[in-house]
């Protein structure tokens, strides 16, 4: 082997993106995998003058001054925080505790339940278990069962 060539696993994926909302796979990875001290995974998040010093500064701040959120994304790197389906990410995840799926029971807590029925072809079946303690409302547990599924009738 050539010096300061490596060998690539065959399993090697790579992901290469502009940062834009908050989901999807890219984030996913990038929120699992940025900043973490992993041998099999490299994330790396800049700008465009970053990865790319030759590229006209003035394209970049002419853009910004038309469209700030958009061209943040595009140009400087950032994920944009303007666009969320009904909770904004930084949100739900500060209000998510990650490691428990399911809770166990508590005494003298009432619980209510609901369900989202599937047709069994193209939608999940969910159920939902919930709680409250004080203010704070507590998802206890949540089940959902991908399409296709063949559920009792």
């Amino acid at each position: 082997m050539m010096p300061g060539l490596a060998r690539v696993k065959d399993s090697t994926m790579i992901l290469i993106s502009s940062p834009y909302k908050r989901s999807g796979l890219l984030y996913d990875r990038w929120a699992a995998c940025y900043g973490k001290n992993d041998p099999d995974t490299l994330v790396v998040q800049g700008g465009t003058l970053d990865f790319n010093p030759s590229f006209d500064k003035r394209v970049i701040e002419a853009a910004l001054a038309q469209d700030k959120k958009r061209f943040s994304a595009e140009f400087l790197g950032h994920w944009r925080d303007d666009i969320s389906s009904y909770i904004s990410r930084d949100l739900l995840d500060a209000a998510t505790d990650t490691d428990i799926t399911v809770r166990p029971p508590r005494e003298g807590v009432t619980y209510i339940a609901g369900c989202d029925g599937s047709g069994g072809r193209s939608d999940s079946f969910t159920a939902a278990i919930a709680s409250k303690d004080g203010e704070d409302i507590i998802l206890d547990c949540l089940y959902e069962r991908r399409a296709p599924s063949n559920l009792p009738r």
